[in-house]
């Protein structure tokens, strides 16, 4: 007894501990040394830059391009972010760090690269921001875009009012999309759970995973897609509820099922609830008037949550469908035109099948396989997960719905081809979500850090191929821009444009609609009744059944890479060396690569 009184005297009478010297020299270099990777990758990476030139990039795209730097810096961010991951107490700051440092690497290269901003379809947004800006108001009610207006509204404001121009909002907008979405689903996946590790990580599997759709330009899908991200945190922050009012019946038994084993980090709050819904139907009413597709994805979501009795009130279903349907009717016959109706294809396998050319080369063939590995592995893996709480399914209720109720869009409608890239895009956040939560719940420290790095590794290979496997033919040079602005500026009012591909830099002038702008139908996957492109007399005759006394046919750079890569128009080559000394074209036209033709015949 003695002697154990006398250890507790000297464990009590022992000074507390002061670190020396070296300790404290140690754990500040522990706690700097995420320096390391981050600088060092990014550094890799920018050197890696100078080295890469778009010009020199061919159908398999920049990874094929790129040299090892690119690699490795891409390698030590990721790896950086796996090592902060995996400690006792990661630090939110430098986690963060790490993700806006991926989300740089990953869209910042080809704006880096190149002037011109990315994307034919791009161009055609700026000029509706263009038209609407100078004229004030719609000019064309039979302009689906127009009809549309709160993007093309909200930048040209921005654009007047700030002094930059269009052309430099379209060059940067998928980087300021990508980390506007990182600020508002970390708040939404808090709102799921205390761990700030689970929510950083989250945000970075998503930021990867997502990285292929190539949705983030400056699009109306972009837009509505971060304003529906804020739908979903002012709905999981104020308006989920965890005591459901059950009945009697099938339907309250299968609630009472699904919800087995729900936890919410937040939950309703009356107080409060008011103002979320004021608030929550102010941003689904800006959905409504920015794109076509996205109110309908929100709307079976939330009807899936209501019908489990998980948002509170009811009726807020029902307010935000006759702001939909209301605003549809008016325009219905735009979305007939396009798209042939909201129920147009009620093939589920074909309207998920995505676009691919009918002639397609190895190198898009090679491009689309990389990103339905990665979408359907993404999936599998989420119902995995989902199939493992099966005792206690209400864990994982809310994001599993989440993630797979975008899928019902497939039943109704291809969204010409693209229906498949805007479900994965609503549910990979989801799937994100339950991923890092399982990554987390590990024991191991060593697992966390294989999952996290090779999970994020392998990911970012397969959508990089996916976003800049084209990247030859979704670029274009200061050349074919200057080209485009010349054609609008010197031919005719009224003239026919015509592009002997379907790829080229058009429509970016305000009230670009005066001209007739059509491509030639040399393309078996997208015109029934398609012309041979390389037969000189099927294209006169097409171009003369036009009737227009100006017509003009333009070729590029661009429209060549593109006929390589997607295999039509198969005679585009031999049409150009015909027009070139052809009596009945001449050159109007040449810069860089661009010729342009008048028809005299």
């Amino acid at each position: 007894m003695a002697g154990t009184s006398t250890v507790a005297s000297t464990e009590t009478q022992r000074p507390p501990y002061t670190p020396t010297s070296r300790a404290r020299s140690a754990s500040r270099f522990g706690s700097a040394a995420f320096v390391v990777p981050l600088g060092g990758g990014l550094g890799a990476w920018i050197v890696s830059l100078t080295q890469l030139h778009l010009g020199s990039v061919g159908l398999y795209g920049l990874l094929a391009s790129a040299g090892p730097l690119f690699f490795l810096g891409i390698t030590l961010v990721i790896a950086g972010f796996a090592v902060e991951v995996t400690r006792i107490r990661p630090r939110q700051w430098v986690l963060g760090l790490h993700v806006a440092a991926m989300v740089v690497i990953i869209h910042a290269t080809v704006p880096l690269l190149s002037h011109a901003p990315e994307w034919q379809w791009v161009y055609k947004h700026v000029g509706i921001a263009q038209t609407l800006s100078s004229n004030g108001r719609v000019t064309n009610p039979n302009n689906i875009y127009q009809e549309w207006p709160a993007l093309f509204a909200a930048i040209g404001g921005i654009s007047s009012e700030s002094g930059v121009g269009l052309f430099a909002l379209a060059r940067w907008a998928p980087i300021a999309f990508e980390l506007l979405d990182c600020l508002v689903l970390f708040a939404v996946f808090r709102a799921f759970t205390r761990d700030a590790r689970v929510s950083i990580l989250a945000v970075a599997i998503f930021e990867v995973i997502v990285t292929w759709v190539g949705q983030d330009y400056l699009s109306p899908q972009a837009f509505a897609y971060l304003l529906w991200l804020g739908f979903v945190f002012i709905m999981v922050r104020w308006l989920l509820v965890a005591e459901p009012r059950y009945g009697r019946g099938r339907l309250a038994r299968a609630q009472a099922r699904l919800r087995r084993g729900i936890q919410l980090a937040h939950t309703s709050d009356a107080a409060m609830r008011p103002v979320a819904v004021a608030v929550a139907l102010c941003i689904f009413a800006a959905i409504v008037v920015a794109h076509q597709l996205t109110p309908y994805i929100g709307l079976v979501a939330l009807a899936a949550l209501t019908l489990l009795d998980l948002v509170r009130p009811r009726w807020l279903i029902a307010a935000a469908a006759v702001m939909t349907i209301g605003f549809l009717i008016p325009r219905y016959h735009l979305i007939a035109a396009q798209y042939g109706g909201l129920l147009s294809s009620f093939n589920f396998f074909q309207n998920a099948t995505g676009k691919i050319g009918l002639n397609a080369s190895a190198a898009e063939a090679f491009t689309a396989n990389s990103v339905r590995i990665l979408a359907v592995g993404v999936w599998l893996i989420t119902v995995a997960l989902c199939i493992r709480a099966w005792r206690a399914p209400g864990r994982l209720l809310v994001p599993a719905v989440l993630a797979f109720s975008p899928f019902v869009v497939l039943s109704g409608n291809a969204y010409g081809g693209e229906a498949i890239y805007r479900v994965f895009m609503f549910s990979a956040p989801w799937c994100a979500l339950l991923a890092a939560q399982a990554i987390c719940r590990c024991r191991l420290a060593a697992v966390r850090f294989a999952a996290t790095a090779l999970g994020l590794g392998v990911a970012v290979l397969l959508a990089m191929q996916g976003l800049y496997g084209p990247v030859a033919v979704d670029t274009f040079s200061d050349a074919e821009v200057n080209a485009s602005l010349w054609l609008y500026g010197h031919v005719p009012s009224g003239s026919a444009l015509i592009l002997a591909a379907n790829n080229f830099p058009v429509s970016e002038v305000a009230n670009s609609g005066r001209d007739k702008l059509t491509q030639l139908p040399a393309d078996p996957q997208n015109d029934a009744n398609y012309i041979n492109a390389a037969s000189l007399t099927a294209v006169d005759n097409w171009v003369a059944g036009l009737r227009n006394p100006h017509s003009y046919l333009v070729f590029s750079q661009s429209m060549d890479v593109y006929a390589k890569f997607f295999g039509a128009p198969a005679g585009l080559g031999v049409l150009k060396t015909k027009v070139s000394t052809a009596p009945e074209w001449r050159l109007t036209y040449q810069n860089g690569g661009v010729r342009v033709y008048r028809f005299i015949g």
